[in-house]
């Protein structure tokens, strides 16, 4: 062969014919980087020659050349592509299980307030009421025109009228039945007497 005379790293390559002729180990560089094509991931890729994560992109081209489940990295915050949706999608789904579980809560809410407004309604006759088609002013018209008698059994017949307003019964306080707070942070409790009061942070008021 007139165009070889020596090879230097015996490694059956002349040297004009060797791109390593002191490399046994090469003896191409088709991408001319420098690194012979045995050392070379990428062999025809000037740009790159090392896939440290064996994850088909060259670390000069990967944002994350150590790590084989991330290669790029859009919005340069240092949090790779594949992760950051993984996140977001996460992130979605906690905020629609929020929303979904609100709804419930002031669903529930709605019906409880509906059934006690309800219930406060058919309760909400008086207990007592005067019967107007009574005169009772007939007695103490009686009363009235002589009041100094004489004696004991008139002044009680004079004094005791027939027809008395009926004594009104004593109320006791309303008891608590069941106390609790929403998810507003505010506090409900439901009374004996059917009514429904909330804390304002000073005393209990009405519904």
């Amino acid at each position: 062969d007139s165009s070889e005379t020596l090879d230097s790293d015996m490694d059956g390559v002349g040297d004009n014919a060797d791109a390593f002729p002191n490399d046994s180990s090469e003896t191409l560089d088709s991408d001319m980087d420098g690194v012979g094509d045995n050392a070379d991931v990428f062999p025809n890729d000037a740009n790159e020659t090392l896939d440290s994560d064996m994850d088909g992109v060259g670390d000069n081209a990967d944002a994350f050349p150590n790590d084989a489940s991330e290669t790029m990295d859009s919005d340069g915050d240092g949090v790779g592509d594949n992760a950051q949706a993984l996140a977001e999608a996460e992130s979605k789904e906690d905020s629609d299980d929020t929303m979904l579980i609100i709804g419930i809560v002031s669903g529930i809410i709605v019906v409880i307030l509906a059934v006690v407004f309800f219930l406060k309604k058919d309760k909400s006759a008086p207990l007592n009421e005067l019967d107007n088609s009574k005169d009772y002013t007939q007695n103490l018209n009686t009363f009235t025109a002589n009041p100094y008698q004489n004696t004991d059994q008139t002044m009680h017949q004079q004094i005791a009228p027939t027809n008395v307003l009926p004594a009104q019964p004593v109320v006791s306080a309303p008891s608590v039945i069941q106390q609790w707070t929403d998810a507003s942070g505010h506090t409900w409790r439901q009374m004996s007497d059917g009514s429904t009061e909330w804390w304002n942070g000073t005393d209990w008021q009405k519904a």
